[in-house]
This record gives C-alpha cells, structure tokens and sequence, in this order.
C-alpha cells in the first residue's frame, strides 16, 4: 500500500503504533501466565509436560514478539504478526476446541443460532471441548484483527530494522 494513501495520522506515528502493539502483546504474555499459572498452581491439577510446554511456549513466543517489536529488532514485525494469527479466530465444534488467546480481547460470537460478544483481559488456550463449551461456537477476536492491519499495512520506518545489541547488521 503506497505510504500517501495512509491517513497523515497513521504515517507520522508509525513508532508510536508498533510500540504499543509490541506493549500490547508483552503485558497479554504476561497476564496470561501469571493468570493461567495462578489458576493451575491453585486448583491442583496435574499438567502433562506437553502442556505446559505447549502453554509456556506459546506465551513466551507472544511476549518475546513484543519485546522485539518494542525494541525495533527486525524479527519483530513478522514475529508478531505469527503471534496475532493463530488468536483471530476461535471455534468449537463437536469433541474439538480452538482457542487461543493472551491478552485482551473484543471477541464477536455465532453460538448455535445466536450472536454475542465479549470484551475484556483474557488468558485461554485449548484444543479440546469443555463440559460447559457449546456444541458449536465461531468466534473472530477483533483486537488481533486491527492489530494485524496496523502491522500489514504501516510502513516500516527508518530505524524499525534495527539489528539487537551485539548482532551483526
């Protein structure tokens, strides 16, 4: 998209945006572990070491996105945009679940024949259904929606390409 057809806004707070996208994805990983391993460490519950690898793999990846994004490193634009696609949408369906979430969300619902909406800080990831999970629910989380335009569709200023201390340019 060519930079004159992006609103004088959008182009001359360029930095401001990938800061707090890169904001927004670091305090989402750490709510959701600190929320999420709240909740496990109080309940009890034994966790298979593929699951909390799978859950603290996946946070850790939202948040070191953000670091890099905040810091201006080269891998942040596209790290992040791997850490906004896997959050847009979350179905239910059958014996089957997806939904990943780390951070806020302003979520549009189809629940059976009905729609609903939540908005809100969340932490949630599963790929199984639940007891309490409708037989089928399509959501789409609109927070990684604008997020991801904003990082597709701003340009990459100047100094975003910065290479981290200590690493070869």
């Amino acid at each position: 998209m060519p930079l004159r057809s992006i609103p004088g806004w959008f182009r001359s707070n360029v930095s401001i945006l990938r800061r707090v996208i890169g904001l927004v994805e670091v305090l989402g990983a750490g709510w959701s572990v600190v929320g999420l391993g709240g909740l496990f460490l109080r309940s009890g519950a034994v966790m298979p070491w593929s699951f909390l690898f799978i859950f603290l793999g996946s946070y850790t990846f939202v948040g070191l996105a953000g670091v890099l994004l905040l810091r201006q490193h080269r891998l942040g634009e596209p790290l992040s945009i791997l850490a906004q696609v896997p959050q847009l949408v979350q179905l239910t369906s059958g014996a089957l679940a997806y939904r990943f979430i780390a951070g806020y969300q302003v979520t549009l619902f189809l629940v059976g024949d009905r729609f609903g909406a939540y908005a809100g800080l969340s932490a949630a990831i599963n790929l199984w259904r639940g007891t309490n999970d409708p037989a089928f629910m399509l959501g789409v989380n609109l927070i990684p929606v604008v997020l991801l335009a904003l990082l597709v569709l701003l340009p990459t200023s100047g100094n975003h390409a910065r290479p981290l201390a200590g690493e070869a340019s």
